[in-house]
């Protein structure tokens, strides 16, 4: 069986072998370097996710007082009583 699938399949001679094997370990290059970029951005993005997590807990424990805002008898300045 697998003689006759052998003669079906084209055969490359040893310059054609060396170009593919060429080609072949350029790409397991490139995806090596593009692993190493994905893992560098998996990084920092799990950095920014706990650095963002920590700043919600500190917004959560904060407590907001309300806001005193002065009314009008507030504003009113006493005066001082004038001697006729």
């Amino acid at each position: 069986m697998f003689c006759a699938l052998r003669t079906y399949l084209p055969i490359m001679d040893s310059a054609e072998d060396t170009e593919v094997r060429q080609t072949i370990v350029q790409q397991g290059i490139l995806l090596g370097r593009q692993q190493e970029e994905i893992n560098v951005w998996h990084q920092a993005v799990t950095n920014l996710t706990q650095q963002l997590a920590v700043i919600s807990q500190r917004l959560d424990q904060i407590q907001i007082s309300p806001l005193v805002v002065p009314t009008a008898a507030a504003l009113v300045v006493e005066e001082a009583p004038t001697s006729c």
